[in-house]
This record gives C-alpha cells, structure tokens and sequence, in this order.
C-alpha cells in the first residue's frame, strides 16, 4: 500500500524499530517475499534461529536476493536441531516459514511486548553476544488456557545498522516452550 511505502524509508533512517516490526510482520504473514527483501540487511543478510539461543553455526542466513525469491525456492535446508528432541531440522523455506516465523495458532494475535516486559522462555538468550549493536523487537503469542498456557510462541526481529547508515532486518529468531 502506498502509506506502507511511505513509512518505509523514515522508519529504515530512524531506527524506529517498533514502526519497523510493525511494517514487517504483516510481509511475514502474507509470505510477501519480495517486499521483505528490501528490508533484508544488504551486507549481513538475514538470519534464521528456530530457538532463541542464537547457533552462529548453524542457523541459516540468506542474501536478501535469495529471500525476494523464496517463492520459488524448494529447496529443503537444514536449519539446526530440534529443541526437544535433537534431530535435524530438514525443511522446505515453506515448511519452516509456517512452524518457525509464522506458526499458525487459533484465534491469537501477535502482541508487541513493551520494553522492559519478558517473554516466557526460559531458553538461554545469546542475542547480545551474537549481536552487541542490535536491537531488536519481541511479538508473543500467548498461550491458551486449554493447554496450560503452554503454548506460546515468540518471534524476535532483530535489526543492524548497515553501511548507509540505515537500520535493517538481520535475524528472525522463534522461541516456544519445550517441553
């Protein structure tokens, strides 16, 4: 939309990471790859961590060519460990994209936490060793009663100064309960 393109570049030379998320996150619902390309850091590329303990390992990071064009891409990648169980995370871009950055849960909207407000994990958080000139904005999805509140999920958008000056998307990090 054009008010979408017109907050575009303010928030991208501000650092203003909340207009920023909020810009995003609809692009990672509707899968609207080429779109989020533009907001992939040019030189550091984006980064995938399916928990929240960064692996400078083995997460996967893609040029933002290759995200513009993840529509196409049916390639299967290996995106770590399973947090429970510990095999392989072999999955299709689409695959992961709807258990790890979007995971479909009934009825829960993403909620934005305030600074200062935690997530409920308890999972070991690396993000300032990973990256000390970072910031970074948390979305949660609650959990439902009927499953204890158990069932959270966390999504973390991290975004890095690049060589212009601006403020870009470098790593989209998934953190849920494990049990």
């Amino acid at each position: 939309s054009t008010q979408v393109a017109e907050l575009i570049p303010k928030a991208v030379q501000d650092g203003n990471f909340e207009g920023l998320a909020t810009v995003i996150l609809p692009l990672l619902q509707a899968k609207e790859y080429a779109t989020l390309a533009t907001f992939v850091h040019p030189q550091a590329g984006l980064r995938f961590s399916p928990q929240l303990f960064i692996h400078t390992d083995t997460d996967l990071i893609f040029p933002r060519d290759q995200v513009a064009n993840f529509t196409m891409d049916n390639n299967v990648y290996t995106w770590g460990t399973h947090a429970a169980r510990g095999d392989l995370l072999q999955l299709s871009i689409m695959d992961y994209w709807n258990g790890y950055v979007i995971p479909i849960l009934p009825d829960q909207d993403w909620l934005m936490l305030a600074e200062g407000q935690t997530s409920p994990s308890i999972a070991i958080d690396n993000f300032s060793e990973v990256y000390p000139q970072a910031a970074y904005i948390d979305f949660l999805k609650p959990g439902t009663e009927e499953n204890g509140n158990l069932d959270w999920q966390l999504l973390r958008l991290v975004f890095e100064q690049a060589t212009d000056g601006a403020y870009y998307l470098v790593g989209i990090i998934h953190d849920n309960w494990v049990p």
